[in-house]
């Protein structure tokens, strides 16, 4: 099932030099139930963790440069 989901949409990850709150996708994510983020390999929750609008997300703890950011969403 992951497999497919991952044919199918897009991958970010953002692996060093990623500091301060703010995190920029490749695309603008279709919705909200089709986006999962996870920060150091732990599920991120889109109401305690972090927000978005657009392609933009916004972190509710800063990032340091080590984060590890994985963005799955469909375009």
């Amino acid at each position: 099932k992951l497999r497919n989901l991952l044919e199918n949409g897009e991958i970010v990850e953002k692996q060093t030099g990623i500091t301060g709150t703010g995190v920029t996708l490749g695309a603008t994510p279709l919705g909200s139930l089709l986006f999962v983020l996870y920060r150091n390999g732990i599920y991120q929750d889109a109401t305690d963790d972090y927000s978005i609008m657009g392609n933009a997300i916004t972190m509710v703890t800063a990032l340091v440069s080590s984060d590890k950011i994985t963005a799955i969403y469909y375009t």
